[in-house]
Order: C-alpha cells, then sequence, then structure tokens
C-alpha cells in the first residue's frame, strides 16, 4: 500500500470519523509508516502543527506534531495518552477540520504524555505551553472531540450551529 491508498484531503467536521474515538494501533508495519509519512506531508502542506490520523480518514491512535513548522522538529505519537497535567492557559485556537473558526480555549498548561515512537518503543514527554496544547488539542481528536466543544454551553451552541450551517 502507498500513499496514494491514503485520503490526502483534511475531512471537515461533522464528518462521522471525526466524531469517534480511534482504534488503538496494534502493530507498526509498512502500513502505519506509510500513513505517518502522509500525516506529516499533509500537516505541512496546510501549515498545521498537528495532524490526527482520524483528520485524514484513519480510524487509528496516531498524531503529528510540530509547533515550530520544521520538519526536524516533528513528533510523532502512537497510541498516546496523558499521563499528568497541572496548570491552565487560556489561547486562541482553530483546526484544520474547522477551517475559518476559531475560539479562546481552556487547556492544561502542562502534560505529561506516554506514547510509542515509529519502533515501537515507549516514551514519556513533558510539554508546556504551546506544545501541550497542541498534545491536547490532537488526543481530543483521537477520542472523537473537537476543540469547540471546549467552550460553554452557551458559546459551544452558536459555534457549532454555524459549522453546521457552513455544510449546507
Amino acid at each position: 500500500m502507498n500513499s496514494k491508498d491514503f485520503e490526502k484531503e483534511v475531512v471537515e467536521y461533522p464528518e462521522v470519523v471525526l466524531k469517534r474515538k480511534t482504534r488503538s494501533v496494534k502493530v507498526i508495519d509498512r502500513e502505519v509508516l506509510e500513513l505517518i509519512r502522509l500525516m506529516v506531508d499533509v500537516m505541512f502542506e496546510t501549515q498545521g502543527v498537528g495532524l490526527s490520523a482520524n483528520q485524514i480518514g484513519r480510524d487509528l491512535r496516531i498524531f503529528v506534531a510540530s509547533p515550530q513548522l520544521k520538519r526536524e522538529d516533528v513528533r510523532i505519537f502512537i497510541n498516546p495518552k496523558i499521563i499528568s497535567k497541572r496548570g491552565t492557559q487560556v489561547d486562541q485556537e482553530g483546526c484544520l477540520s474547522v477551517p475559518g473558526f476559531s475560539a479562546f480555549i481552556r487547556r492544561y498548561d502542562e502534560v505529561t504524555v506516554e506514547a510509542l515512537n515509529i519502533e515501537g518503543k515507549k516514551f514519556e514527554m513533558k510539554a508546556d505551553g504551546f506544545m501541550a496544547r497542541i498534545i491536547q488539542h490532537e488526543i481530543d481528536h483521537l477520542n472523537g472531540k473537537i476543540f469547540i466543544q471546549r467552550l460553554p454551553c452557551k458559546e459551544r451552541k452558536k459555534y457549532l450551529k454555524s459549522v453546521l450551517k457552513r455544510e449546507k
């Protein structure tokens, strides 16, 4: 299988693949590595700082991130989970799957994430500030949640109505 077999376009909310929790990666094989290469390419082509597999239509717990938008800066997270968190930050967020919308979202300021690397080895990474925000945003995607769902109820309804209206 090669990258032509994968979705190259970023899927937009309310596509079903963005609303469901993704499946864990069982084996890191050639197909998974090819998907990761494609995800990195799509992330840079779209000028994103993070991209989850379900954003390109794949139901797998993988995301890539590059807070500086540099290839040498890319981090890959397979089956990630946050194991500790502390502090708070509020900043503006947008999303490739919800183009044209942004909102101020409260997140933890510091997180420690546990994941597998491309060799299948477990690692832990402590992140703060912007990288912590990216990790939380992408793990939300892997759990079937978009950033708008983190807003207070009244504001969330307004945003979701606008997003869904855009679909018509």
